[in-house]
């Protein structure tokens, strides 16, 4: 297959809103800061020499003074950093009422099941915990509220960077939350979140994927996590690995954008988590927007191919942001199957971009998608769903920052999480799918 320009892909994928953390706030910040001071006072010095008259010299240099407030805005902005691959969500791919009522026509004589449910506990996912006040006692509120949809499980993308850098109290906090779900008679998933530090410190493939499987094998042993997706949308791990170019000519590329390097890693991943937790069900996850004409698209299609016969795997996962996922998700299973394995949704919401979702007009199309969403998992016969956007069963409005503010956030509730509350509530007598003849 043509070599895939993961180098340049990687420029165009964004991330939601996810808050940043801890790491960026005592490590990478203080690397960006570093190297910036050198690059500006390069830019600076050059200013300074330049034959020019002496007006046109400062303008110069306050068009370079302005420059260097918005790049320090961007790099503090919480809003721009961990997160999934988000995809661009035009008008035509936007999930609107419209399109699933025509969409729902498909649903026709369903066998009902009870649904999973797994919410995202996004305080304590990815370097959030202790950031912008988000303290233990921030998690656990935001984990009451999940727990009072009746959910079955709460997910975590678990970032590793406490382990990789040394942040024992952290990692004390991840120990506590998850003995919490347990002691809630709810099970984890786990879904890889890799570590912020490779965004700036960026591997070579083969160090990469050592840490990788050293990073899996510590969390399922402490964790022993019921399901463990060990690779989320292999584009979204790009920008941490070294050597890409924008000609797709280096080793890397040639690495990268190999199916099955990808599903040799899910092997050896497989074999690490089961090696220390051999309860714990193991699964890959790629975004539903397959057939969207995308290089990305086009490569997660075939690791998928492979994956659904690969010894050793659960299930296969698919994040679903847009109407297109939703069709390219169902046309996959239609035309390849599942091999087997469970499926899953593995991050759903009704848009891609968490703005769309942070204001109350759109609640009318939350509460129905998420209707839709259940049904949707009947239909292709999916075992269970993590919607992702959670912090909106709370509130609407963004996540503020400060303890006390965020306590009172998490003590909230909207349409939405009444609306999963209800749809938990009405399907927990139905047996499980692996129970349906």
């Amino acid at each position: 297959m043509p070599i895939v320009n993961f180098s340049q892909l990687s420029k165009t994928l964004a991330k939601p809103d996810i808050q940043s953390g801890i790491l960026n706030d005592k490590l990478i910040n203080r690397n960006f800061y570093k190297s910036m001071k050198q690059n500006w006072a390069e830019m600076f010095d050059k200013l300074f020499r330049l034959k020019t008259l002496p007006k046109m010299r400062v303008i110069l240099i306050l068009l370079l003074l302005q420059m260097i407030v918005t790049q320090c805005s961007a790099q503090n902005n919480p809003q721009a950093q961990s997160g999934t691959t988000e995809i661009s969500n035009p008008a035509s791919n936007a999930i609107t009422i419209n399109w699933m009522d025509s969409y729902s026509k498909n649903f026709s004589n369903l066998k009902q099941y009870n649904v999973l449910v797994y919410p995202a506990l996004l305080s304590d996912s990815y370097d959030n915990v202790e950031n912008n006040g988000t303290t233990m006692s921030v998690v656990n509120e935001n984990l009451k509220m999940i727990e009072q949809t009746g959910a079955t499980g709460v997910t975590i993308h678990m970032g590793f960077d406490p382990w990789l850098i040394g942040l024992p109290n952290i990692i004390t906090e991840n120990k506590t939350v998850t003995k919490e779900i347990s002691d809630s008679n709810k099970t984890l998933m786990l879904a890889d979140a890799s570590a912020e530090y490779y965004r700036h410190h960026k591997q070579p493939w083969d160090q990469f994927e050592t840490e990788w499987i050293n990073r899996v094998t510590t969390l399922a042993k402490l964790f022993h996590p019921a399901y463990y997706t060990v690779i989320k949308e292999p584009p979204w791990y790009v920008p941490m690995i070294a050597g890409l170019t924008r000609d797709t000519s280096s080793a890397a590329d040639k690495i990268v954008s190999q199916p099955t390097q990808w599903i040799s890693l899910l092997s050896k991943l497989i074999a690490a988590v089961k090696s220390v937790s051999p309860n714990t069900k193991v699964g890959i996850a790629v975004s539903g927007d397959m057939y969207n004409g995308t290089i990305s698209g086009k490569v997660d299609s075939e690791i998928m191919q492979s994956a659904i016969r690969l010894k050793g795997l659960d299930y296969i996962g698919f994040d679903i942001y847009t109407a297109t996922a939703f069709e390219n998700t169902a046309q996959f299973l239609h035309t390849y199957g599942n091999g087997g394995k469970s499926v899953w949704i593995t991050e759903a919401w009704d848009s891609t971009t968490k703005n769309l979702t942070n204001n109350q007009l759109n609640s009318e199309t939350n509460l129905k998608w998420a209707q839709f969403l259940i049904d949707y998992a009947r239909y292709i016969r999916a075992t269970g769903v993590v919607p992702f956007y959670t912090n909106n069963f709370a509130s609407y409005n963004p996540r503020p920052s400060g303890t006390q503010n965020l306590l009172n956030y998490y003590d909230q509730r909207t349409p939405l999480f009444y609306e999963f509350q209800k749809l938990i509530s009405t399907q927990k007598n139905l047996p499980n799918l692996s129970n349906l003849n």
